[in-house]
């Protein structure tokens, strides 16, 4: 994979996981001063999913830029977000600082619980504070993301001129 395919890569994904909040919070706020329905519940928590989903999904692409290889087995989810995180697995960039790691494990483990679990056992009050903080969070991931895009778009540069200096005769 190549650094522009990364950028477009990534940038749909953010799109998608934008798109993936605004309906959250216009759930949240349709909900407002109410207890939510079992549907809603559901629908909020499969909102809650698929944003970390978008998480993993731009882990993975990173993964796949650096030519490492995912994690696999039953504690993929765990593994892939650690091997990014401080300190990194050789080969990865540090991505994921302590905070973010920390702000992104419940949603890992709630992710968990929405896809083996049942949606009318879910409690909108456990939930609550994951939606609430969801925009931050995404805003300190998203930040990290393109600093890291941008620091390597600075050393594909660098590597181009350098070869460039490299061939011209003296």
């Amino acid at each position: 994979m190549k650094l522009n395919d990364l950028k477009e890569e990534v940038g749909i994904e953010f799109e998608l996981m934008d798109e993936t909040i605004n309906e959250l919070l216009s759930l949240k706020k349709e909900i407002s001063g109410r207890e939510p329905t079992v549907r809603e519940k559901t629908a909020a928590a499969a909102f809650l999913a698929q944003w970390y989903g978008g998480v993993e999904n731009i882990l993975k692409r990173f993964y796949r830029y650096h030519n490492i290889a995912l994690p696999v087995g039953d504690n993929w989810h765990t593994e892939i977000v650690k091997g990014i995180s401080d300190p990194p697995l050789k080969g990865l960039p540090l991505l994921i600082d302590n905070t973010l790691f920390i702000a992104l494990a419940p949603f890992r483990k709630f992710r968990h619980v929405v896809y083996h679990g049942y949606g009318f056992q879910l409690e909108w009050a456990r939930m609550l504070p994951g939606i609430e903080q969801i925009s931050t969070i995404f805003l300190m991931f998203k930040e990290r993301v393109e600093r890291l895009m941008d620091i390597d778009t600075d050393n594909v540069k660098n590597k181009m001129e350098d070869s460039h200096k490299e061939h011209k005769e003296p």
